[in-house]
């Protein structure tokens, strides 16, 4: 299934830190006989304690107690959390606050590359180019109609050909639609509703998007005293990866506005999936997206 959510998992980022000052100890563990905000649990490589928290797939919880014979665990909100293996992690930061620290990044990477990696349903309004092809910055994963022209009529799918392939040929690359039968897209607005997104075959966010958004929020909370209640951190060590960070006294939002991130392989990673141009055509004063729901769902 296609990723609708964030690039990166609360779980996936912890993994990342772990082992740190930020994140100590991590472990699997089973959890059944759900009642309501409360399971009965099997422990992995050690014994939950209140405070950690617990990650499954997109979703976590924070363990509130834990009893003994049987033993169970009590979760603030255990919604979206289901019997079944899960992760645990014990970390000094908080769940909510690493959750906002990866939005915010994702908004980051969002707008150096020019597009987005995760899927999005739009209705688009874009200007024809008096041409076969719409041509498309984000990639196209699927178009549910087209009208195209200012027709108030929708398409016929045989009359054009979406190129949406992530695998050969690729077209993630050169995203675009295209008119068969000799019609065109002329200087006229044409509506698309569809989907966006650059993904993997699989449907998942890049590995290497995961790891520059992961990158980002270790920069971010190695430079905020209030993270840890100490001062900046120089060097970080996690999962045999050690990373020493070069700090001037510049903020780190000033770096990112002039395309430094503080982090050269996050700006590599950043120059490999920058979109090549705009969504757009003859007149970009014509173009307008509506109804983008998975913003407002994401983003607020």
């Amino acid at each position: 299934m296609d990723n609708i959510g964030n690039y990166i998992t609360l779980g996936e980022l912890l993994d990342k830190l772990y082992p740190s000052t930020y994140v100590s100890h991590r472990s699997k563990i089973q959890l059944f006989n759900k009642a309501g905000n409360q399971f009965e649990y099997t422990a992995g490589n050690y014994v939950p304690t209140a405070g950690d928290i617990v990650c499954q797939g997109e979703y976590y919880a924070t363990v509130v107690s834990i009893g003994a014979l049987p033993a169970t665990i009590v979760l603030d909100d255990a919604t979206n959390i289901e019997e079944g293996t899960s992760r645990v992690f014990r970390s000094i930061l908080d769940a909510d606050y690493l959750t906002a620290k990866i939005v915010a990044y994702m908004q980051i990477i969002d707008t150096h590359t020019g597009q987005w990696f995760n899927k999005r349903d739009l209705t688009v309004d874009i200007e024809g180019a008096n041409s076969t092809m719409l041509h498309f910055s984000v990639p196209v994963i699927d178009v549910a109609n087209i009208k195209t022209n200012e027709s108030t009529e929708i398409l016929s799918s045989d009359l054009y050909r979406v190129f949406s392939s992530r695998t050969l040929p690729d077209d993630r690359r050169n995203p675009k639609i295209k008119l068969l039968s000799g019609h065109f897209f002329i200087n006229k607005l044409t509506t698309i509703e569809g989907s966006w997104g650059w993904l993997e075959p699989d449907g998942s966010t890049p590995e290497l998007i995961k790891q520059a958004v992961a990158r980002l929020v270790m920069l971010d909370i190695s430079r905020d005293p209030m993270a840890i209640g100490k001062g900046q951190i120089r060097a970080e060590k996690t999962d045999m990866h050690e990373i020493h960070y070069a700090f001037t006294d510049v903020a780190l939002i000033t770096e990112i506005s002039s395309l430094k991130t503080g982090d050269a392989d996050v700006d590599r990673i950043i120059q490999l999936y920058k979109a090549p141009f705009s969504i757009g055509g003859t007149n970009v004063d014509y173009i307008k997206v509506r109804s983008p729901n998975i913003f407002e769902e994401l983003y607020g």
